[in-house]
């Protein structure tokens, strides 16, 4: 089957034309956000179901800072964070969804995937020259998981953290020059910059093959 380009809708554009907001009302909403996300992982504490929030993003856009906040503003008592990074010796010769299982959670708790199971497809995507027909069949394997999960009881929440290629630059290039941050702005950071257009059009295609209204 001959899969053609995704060209219907411009994830990105979409993200970069979002309406701002000051920091007045910035400070305003993460009062009551964090108040409520505490609120809601009480309640979820006494149903059936757990959760696993996903966050993916561009190098340099604040993954990490934001599951920091995760874990700080949220009882750890009910939370688990799992990276998937590099694949663990013991899964290599497993079924590719096998550690992703293992990181689901029980109920009642949520689990915070740094990367999930995104983060392979599009490096393979752009460094093994994947085309749009690999990521269409790779697609169809993570939304049979994600409605396998759904079904039983695992909400799922995926959240994608955007910058512009200019803005990625600006911030790479801030970290670079702070003496206490320059650590973070890593050589593959840059590197993964230099093809961030390979990098964007991968996400895109993984972003619309997956989406529903239920992940």
């Amino acid at each position: 089957m001959k899969c053609e380009m995704v060209t219907q809708e411009d994830v990105f554009h979409s993200m970069e034309s979002a309406e701002k907001i000051g920091r007045k009302a910035y400070d305003e909403l993460i009062t009551n956000l964090r108040a409520d996300l505490l609120m809601a992982q009480r309640a979820l504490n006494e149903t059936s179901q757990s959760v696993v929030i996903t966050i993916g993003g561009v190098d340099g856009a604040g993954k990490g800072e934001v599951i920091q906040i995760l874990n700080e503003w949220l009882d750890p008592r009910g939370l688990d964070t799992h990276s998937f990074w590099d694949m663990a010796a013991n899964a290599t010769d497993r079924p590719y969804q096998w550690r992703y299982w293992q990181s689901l959670p029980s109920r009642g708790r949520i689990a915070i995937w740094f990367g999930g199971m995104y983060t392979d497809p599009i490096d393979k995507y752009v460094h093994e020259k994947r085309g749009t027909e690999w990521v269409s069949e790779i697609s169809k394997d993570i939304r049979f998981f994600e409605n396998m999960v759904l079904k039983d009881g695992t909400i799922q929440v995926k959240i994608w953290m955007h910058l512009t290629k200019g803005a990625q630059h600006r911030r790479l290039k801030d970290l670079y020059e702070n003496p206490q941050e320059h650590w973070r702005a890593m050589s593959d950071d840059w590197k993964h910059h230099d093809l961030y257009e390979q990098f964007s059009e991968a996400a895109e295609q993984l972003i619309l093959f997956t989406r529903s209204r239920e992940a």
